[in-house]
C-alpha cells in the first residue's frame, strides 16, 4: 500500500535543517533579512575594487561615486573607498586576500576563484549580458564577415582566465571554431587592448565597450559581435547570462552585512538614475581621464544593458558553472553556493 503524502510531510524547522547553508542564504527570504543599522558613531569603510582605471565598463560604480550617491552613505555611518585595478584577475586577488572588501566584476572571475577554494560569492548580478564586443582589424575586415573566418588568428583577451576569454572562447565555439583554432594573446585591460589592435599585434579583440568603440570610431576595427542585448546573448549562451555584478565574500558579507547592504543599495540606486539620465549628461560628469570619442555610445549602450532584477537564478549559475567547466575554467563547486539573493531581494522589498 502506498504511503499518504501527508505521512512525508515535514515541519519547515526540520526542511531547514536538512538543506545546505549555503542554499538558505542564497535563497532567504527578504522579510526574515533586516541589516542592523550601526551602533551611533561607528563607522566602516569598505573598499570596493574595479577593474579599469576609468573604465566605463564600471559605469554603475562610478556613477555612483561622481553622482554623490555614495557621499550619501557617510550619515550613516558608511564610508566607500573605490579601489581600480589593471585588470580582473588583479582584483580578484585583491578580494580573495582582503585587500578589498567588496568588486564590481564578472561572475566568472567569482566562479574561477570558488573553484580555487576561494569565498567569492555574487550579491547582485548587474549585468545580465556580458557587456562586450568582439571587433576585427579594418584591414582583415574584407575577408572575415564572421567569427567563423577568424580561424587562425590571434585573438585578444585582457587575461587568460579572465571573462573576455572565457566569453571568447563561448563565442568561438558557438561559431563551430575549436580553442586550438584560434591563438589567444593576453594583452591587459583597456589600455592594452587599444596599442594591441593598433600595432596590429592580434586580429581579433573580445573587447570592452569603451576600447571597442573607440577602436571602430577611428576606423582601425569592425564590429563582429556586440554582446548587449539578452536576444544575442541567449542565442549564443543557450541560457539566461551572468555577467558584470557586484561580488563579495560570504565572511565579509556575513560580518558586516549593514554596510554591505547600503553599498548595494546604492550601486542600484546608481542604476535606476542611469537608466533615465540622457548618456550625454553622464559623460559630463565623469572626468577627464574618462573622456574618449566613444564615450556617450559607450555610457547609452552600457545603460541599456543593465538587469533591472539583479537576481541570480539557480538554473542560471548551474548553466554558467557547466559551460566555465566545459571550457576547463571553473570546476568543483555547488552553483547554488556561488551567489547569495539575500541583499538584491531586500532592496526590492524596501529594507
Amino acid at each position: 500500500m502506498m504511503p499518504k503524502l501527508s505521512e512525508f510531510a515535514l515541519d519547515r524547522r526540520t526542511l531547514m535543517a536538512m538543506l545546505p547553508a549555503s542554499l538558505l542564504a542564497s535563497n532567504a527570504r527578504a522579510e526574515d533579512f533586516h541589516p542592523v543599522a550601526l551602533p551611533p558613531g561607528e563607522r566602516r569603510l569598505v573598499r570596493l575594487a574595479v577593474g579599469g582605471v576609468a573604465d566605463i565598463t564600471h559605469l554603475a560604480v562610478w556613477y555612483a561615486k561622481f553622482s554623490g550617491i555614495f557621499d550619501a552613505l557617510k550619515p550613516l555611518g558608511v564610508d566607500v573607498e573605490v579601489v581600480p585595478f589593471g585588470a580582473g584577475s588583479e582584483w580578484l586577488l585583491a578580494l580573495t586576500s582582503g585587500r578589498v572588501d567588496m568588486a564590481h566584476g564578472y561572475y566568472e572571475n567569482g566562479v574561477r576563484a570558488r573553484s580555487q577554494g576561494r569565498d567569492v560569492i555574487l550579491l547582485d548580478n548587474i549585468m545580465a549580458t556580458p557587456g562586450l564586443i568582439i571587433v576585427v582589424r579594418s584591414d582583415l575586415a574584407d575577408k572575415v564577415k564572421s567569427v567563423k573566418d577568424t580561424k587562425g588568428m590571434n585573438w585578444g583577451v585582457t587575461s587568460f582566465g579572465s571573462a573576455t576569454h572565457a566569453v571568447a572562447l563561448r563565442v568561438t565555439k558557438f561559431y563551430g571554431l575549436q580553442p586550438t583554432d584560434v591563438k589567444f594573446l593576453g594583452v591587459g585591460g583597456t589600455s592594452g587592448l587599444l596599442p594591441a589592435m593598433r600595432e596590429k599585434r592580434v586580429d581579433v579583440l573580445c573587447s570592452t565597450l569603451v576600447a571597442g568603440y573607440q577602436l571602430v570610431k577611428e576606423g582601425t576595427a569592425k564590429e563582429l559581435l556586440a554582446l548587449v542585448s539578452d536576444k544575442i546573448t541567449n542565442e549564443v549562451y543557450g541560457h539566461p547570462y551572468i555577467g558584470l555584478g557586484l561580488l563579495s565574500s560570504k565572511a565579509y558579507s556575513d560580518t558586516e552585512p549593514f554596510a554591505t547592504f547600503q553599498v548595494a543599495k546604492a550601486i542600484r540606486a546608481s542604476i535606476a538614475k542611469l537608466k533615465v539620465t540622457p548618456a550625454e549628461e553622464v559623460a559630463k560628469l565623469l572626468p577627464a581621464e574618462f573622456q574618449a570619442d566613444s564615450i556617450v555610445e559607450t555610457i547609452r549602450a552600457t545603460a541599456g544593458a543593465f538587469s533591472t532584477d539583479g537576481e541570480v537564478s539557480l538554473a542560471a549559475a548551474s548553466a554558467m558553472i557547466a559551460d566555465m567547466s566545459d571550457l576547463k575554467l571553473g570546476r568543483g563547486m555547488e552553483p547554488e553556493a556561488t551567489f547569495d539573493n539575500r541583499f538584491i531581494r531586500a532592496i526590492k522589498a524596501g529594507a
